[in-house]
């Protein structure tokens, strides 16, 4: 598999070598920008399906992206949002399959698939109508995946826990009574929910610590972002509805 991308267009392409001579190509063209990152990733999503549509359930996937492959096999860590995304859809995938190793080939040995993603990006010939041209409109991760794969799971036990334990329950530990009913005074549960009041401000959502990092990071440098100092980012995050 391999992925293409430019200022013009985007595409992979990815090619499925199976027992005899079933030798099925796929060229994908998508109605959407994406880094190079993403389209290697795309490509590894396309590979991974199109496998398991023909019944495969041992594969082995060769790509010629180092950063991708690295990010999946554990040797680099993950840190675009974007591509954690990416990186838990990909996960997830690799685990409908018995066996799925990825491998890290040249540039050279993936020529042909570098030729067939850049087809996608091509007009389509008459010679080219044994592959299979599909049209992604969007990107493989959807906004509604993203924010659950891009953050990790709730942290068990948090610092508020016991804010919510006595606002839901009633209850703390007998020597904390008078403390925790003074600072609870400055805050709600709605829908679950964990809220902090304010003099001038908004109620404003209590998050984890994970929840936070993913906060930040979007407000720092996501779409968005401006890459703000610390105390403008304070700022943001406020009127943003978080505390």
């Amino acid at each position: 598999m391999d992925g293409s991308s430019n200022k013009t267009a985007c595409g992979a392409g990815v090619v499925l070598e199976g027992p005899g001579d079933l030798f099925p190509e796929q060229a994908l063209q998508f109605g959407f920008w994406a880094t190079n990152n993403q389209v290697e990733y795309e490509a590894l999503l396309a590979g991974l399906n199109l496998a398991y549509d023909m019944g495969a359930r041992e594969v082995t996937c060769r790509s010629d992206s180092r950063v991708m492959v690295g990010q999946v096999n554990g040797e680099f860590e993950v840190k675009e949002p974007l591509l954690q995304r990416y990186y838990h859809a990909a996960k997830n995938n690799i685990t409908r399959f018995s066996k799925a190793p990825l491998e890290h080939i040249s540039r050279e040995d993936n020529k042909s698939i570098n030729i067939l993603s850049k087809l996608s990006v091509t007009k389509k010939k008459s010679h080219q109508r044994s592959v299979i041209q599909i049209w992604l409109r969007h990107p493989s991760v959807t906004e509604a995946e993203a924010e659950c794969l891009a953050i990790e799971e709730a942290e068990a036990d948090t610092w508020m826990t016991p804010v919510i334990q006595y606002l839901t329950v009633g209850t703390c530990k007998a020597d904390q009574e008078k403390a925790m009913k003074q600072q609870c005074a400055r805050y709600t549960m709605i829908n679950e929910d964990l809220y902090q009041r304010g003099y001038s401000t908004p109620l404003l959502k209590c998050i984890t610590n994970k929840r936070a990092e993913y906060i930040l990071t979007e407000i720092h440098e996501g779409i968005c972002g401006n890459h703000t100092r610390a105390r403008s980012m304070a700022a943001k995050v406020l009127r943003a509805g978080y505390y």
